[in-house]
């Protein structure tokens, strides 16, 4: 997913499901002629013994498919497909734990996978790859580190809070549903809203108390896909107190790119969000994963 970032009156900034297979370990029992041990056979004709020796197949085949493993995760990583990344050499790990190449590759994917969640703003999805990382290499100091500083910097999500004040057109997402803008992103529901414009004081609003808690609110705004036919520009707007705006974005139609910001919260007591726009066919916003952090 693409960002553009909006630099104005506000800072700007910047889980993975893990599939399992099980494995038949053709070297757990030895063919006919043989049993077990080194894969070797001694074969037995007309009382002499035709010695076959040791059958070095195995490490050999465990060698190639690291490397296999190590190719295929450097060119998801490349591609900047971490999630795929991350299955490949889990599944890798799985069969040589302790190989010190699939364990620093598996370690940079997963911190580029982090660094790029955290960036959405969504440390859930954070967290939930460090502990699945944490589970496949135990006591990496590296991974267990990155999950300490993860979790105690993992901020507040708006969603957590009471909304003081909002109407019909201020919509929280909570259904398991696709959520999709414009330029084809998709949002997990649950700190997700949709703000409809409408005439005068009925565009989407909500106000928050803050309490001068926080020194940063972090979300991304884009246009919804729904309501195709409304297509007039709308505006996102933060104030604080006071009606002082924090943010404004430029109007907005149904080409407008996914925009990351960060809003100086520091000393306001209250956040006030709205949606502005002259007509009621003005295209709806999207408000993800916004966080605030102290």
């Amino acid at each position: 997913m693409k960002f553009r970032n909006k630099i104005g009156m506000a800072l700007v900034l910047t889980g993975v499901m893990v599939a399992t297979t099980g494995c038949f370990d053709s070297n757990a029992e030895g063919g006919e002629g043989g049993k077990g041990g080194d894969g070797g056979s001694a074969t037995v004709i007309n009382n002499i013994t035709i010695d076959s020796g040791s059958n070095n197949s195995g490490d050999s085949n465990k060698a190639d498919s690291t490397k296999q493993a190590l190719t295929e995760a450097q060119s998801a990583i490349d591609a900047q497909n971490y999630e795929d990344a991350i299955t490949t050499l889990e599944n890798a790990l799985k069969k040589s734990p302790s190989n010190k190449d699939l364990i620093a590759k598996y370690v940079n994917a997963v911190k580029l996978r982090v660094n790029e969640l955290t960036s959405k703003n969504d440390y859930d999805k954070a967290l939930a790859v460090l502990k699945s990382a944490k589970d496949a290499l135990k006591d990496n100091e590296e991974i267990n580190n990155l999950y300490d500083e993860t979790k105690k910097n993992s901020p507040d999500k708006l969603c957590d809070l009471t909304i003081a004040e909002s109407n019909d057109n201020y919509v929280p997402i909570t259904e398991q549903k696709v959520v999709r803008d414009t330029t084809g992103n998709t949002y997990d529901p649950g700190n997700l809203f949709t703000l409809y414009p409408s005439y005068a004081d009925y565009s989407g609003y909500a106000k928050y108390y803050l309490g001068e808690k926080y020194k940063s609110l972090n979300l991304i705004y884009a246009i919804s896909e729904e309501n195709p036919d409304d297509i007039d520009p709308t505006t996102f707007t933060i104030f604080g107190d006071g009606d002082k705006i924090l943010f404004t974005s430029d109007k907005m139609t149904r080409t407008t790119e996914p925009t990351s910001i960060g809003v100086d919260v520091t000393g306001q007591k209250w956040i006030y969000i709205r949606v502005e726009s002259e007509t009621s066919n003005s295209v709806p916003v999207l408000m993800a994963n916004p966080v605030l952090f102290e």
